[in-house]
């Protein structure tokens, strides 16, 4: 036998415990009469006791789940529980609750006790001889090693009498239990189980516990041949040979992180579904986040999420993935990251946190990045995508959404097709209206709205918007349009309103449209108020062509009734229309 003994032993294995059928006062299970040569002739003979006209079903089912049991076909066993009412008998509602723990227990599928289970493993006055067994595993399964410990020498001596292939399911786990504690004495007992049992022994899991044993004792030569050959094999104890391997060459610094996540990755796709994979997927996430990878980290946060959702695990990743979403978002928004990485991450990270709370506004942020950058056609599309994710989110009760941010979301998309020259586009968004009745956004629509109308050269449609709160720049649309409209008046009193407004941080294409309202109108005083007003726009030649021509310095010119005074009028006129093409747009 080879021995299990890394380090000096620090605990003791204490006598087989045997306990009587009376001193349990519930009666153990009676496994053992079931023999593997006998399976079909057994399955047959209890099958055929199952018929309702006998007046022993619920007896006869039990039976059946017992033998279940000791074949270790646990969802065949579960299922035909599963058959069984509630309004059993007492002995047998006790030993439905102990077919289904063990059968619960044992299964290979991740799924929860049933509640008569759960009842049962937690009631400590009732005595039953397979009950260290059961608290031994669970214990196990939740990672708590010292409370598994306790009873771990008595659970040993108990399942030597259960049949091969339910030791099969509990020994390595008990042989693992015994080496991640330290309970030499009882790691050497469970051990020489495998070796008496030529088939226990060609199982993957003996020749990884004594990789493990090899490993705790430093002897890593020795754990490497026995992890590569546990891992040859298909169940979990091979898988965890392959990952033990893996994390072997980490810790040894023969094989590179890079290396060692590829490898982690392969083996995840042959093994999911269940604690183990999960387990794996987060200490992939560890390695990506070592190497730096937040995108390839959230997205197998991710897979965690959407693969074992209301699992602890899932709450879990999900937390881990906010504080990365976020920090990616913020260094994006920062210009920590160039736009090409920036909305490269975006696109792999968005496919699964579309629907998290507080990722529209990460994602308005993006689009308000590229907008302010000029990639107007990112900017459209994201903010279109952040608000129909918002809305869906909203009709689906997972987000709290109100109207004023999908109407300014709209807004965002509107201004960013317009930017664009998508005129069509923008006219149709700004064609549904709002959905809130909030001022502001009113305003921002109708500016839109001007603008388009303004390029479009539809003077009147300009007129017949208006605005809450006038905008310097929509009073400037609405007296350009008033001024193309030719109402002298109503445009002289909008330029004079712009022009007092911006006092001496004047426009000076405002200055020279109210010169030539006002002299359209026959206000000679405010053209000679305004020339003076403002001698210091003497330095702009354009400004001492259109002073002069205006000013009482050329009285015979005005009114207007000579071909030098025309001549002076379409001066200014051309100097507008320079100016107004020159001049950058204003929003």
């Amino acid at each position: 036998m080879i021995a299990l003994t890394p380090q000096a032993s620090t605990a003791t294995s204490g006598a087989p415990e045997t306990v009587s059928h009376a001193e349990a006062g519930q009666p153990a299970f009676r496994l053992s009469r079931y023999k593997t040569e006998n399976f079909l002739s057994d399955r047959r003979r209890l099958q055929s006791k199952l018929s309702p006209d006998r007046g022993q079903t619920p007896r006869n089912l039990l039976n059946l789940a017992e033998f279940y049991l000791a074949h270790a076909l646990m969802p065949e066993g579960l299922s035909v529980l599963s058959e069984l009412g509630d309004d059993l008998p007492e002995h047998m509602a006790r030993q439905r609750a102990q077919l289904e723990l063990a059968l619960g227990m044992l299964d290979t599928r991740t799924r929860d006790l049933t509640p008569h289970a759960e009842r049962l493993l937690s009631d400590k006055s009732l005595d039953w001889p397979d009950r260290s067994v059961f608290e031994v595993l669970n214990a196990y399964e939740q990672g708590d090693d010292d409370a598994a410990a306790e009873r771990l020498d008595a659970a040993s001596a108990r399942i030597a009498a259960y049949p091969e292939a339910l030791v099969e399911r509990i020994l390595p786990r008990f042989l693992d239990l015994a080496i991640r504690t330290s309970q030499w004495s009882t790691a050497k007992d469970l051990a020489a189980r495998f070796e008496e049992d030529p088939e226990l022994a060609k199982l993957p899991a003996y020749p990884y516990l004594l990789g493990k044993t090899a490993e705790k004792g430093g002897d890593l030569l020795m754990a490497f041949e026995n992890f590569q050959k546990a891992g040859e094999g298909n169940d979990i104890w091979a898988h965890h040979a392959r990952l033990s391997l893996i994390e072997l060459g980490l810790e040894s610094k023969t094989l590179s992180r890079e290396d060692a996540l590829s490898m982690m990755k392969q083996a995840s796709r042959s093994w999911s579904g269940d604690r183990n994979g999960i387990e794996l997927l987060q200490r992939i996430v560890e390695l990506e986040i070592e190497l730096d990878d937040t995108v390839a980290a959230l997205g197998t946060l991710g897979a965690i999420i959407s693969r074992h959702p209301d699992t602890p695990a899932a709450s879990l990743a999900r937390q881990q993935a906010r504080s990365l979403w976020t920090t990616f978002y913020a260094k994006g928004r920062n210009e920590e990251l160039s736009l090409t990485e920036f909305l490269a991450g975006h696109y792999i990270i968005s496919m699964d946190y579309r629907f998290e709370p507080g990722f529209g506004a990460v994602t308005e942020a993006l689009a308000d990045r590229f907008m302010a950058a000029g990639s107007t056609v990112v900017a459209a599309d994201e903010y279109r995508e952040t608000h129909d994710y918002l809305l869906v989110g909203r009709d689906l009760g997972l987000l709290e959404v109100d109207d004023v941010k999908l109407d300014s979301l709209k807004l965002k998309q509107a201004e960013a097709l317009y930017r664009g020259g998508q005129i069509e586009q923008t006219e149709h968004i700004l064609s549904e209206g709002l959905l809130s009745d909030d001022t502001k956004l009113a305003d921002q629509l109708n500016m839109l709205k001007a603008k388009l109308f303004a390029d479009q050269g539809d003077a009147e449609d300009v007129v017949r918007t208006s605005q809450t709160d006038p905008s310097l720049n929509y009073q400037r649309l609405r007296a350009a349009a008033l001024f193309d409209q030719g109402d002298w008046e109503k445009a002289q009193a909008a330029y004079t309103k712009i022009v007092d407004q911006t006092s001496d941080n004047v426009d000076f294409v405002d200055v020279v449209r109210l010169l030539l309202v006002a002299h359209r109108s026959g206000d000679r005083g405010q053209v000679n108020e305004l020339v003076q007003r403002y001698p210091y726009l003497n330095d702009r030649p354009q400004w001492e062509q259109i002073a002069r021509g205006f000013s009482d310095d050329a009285p015979a010119l005005l009114p207007l009734r000579s071909d030098t005074a025309r001549a002076r009028v379409d001066l200014a006129s051309e100097t507008l229309d320079t100016l107004n093409s020159l001049k950058p747009g204003t929003d």
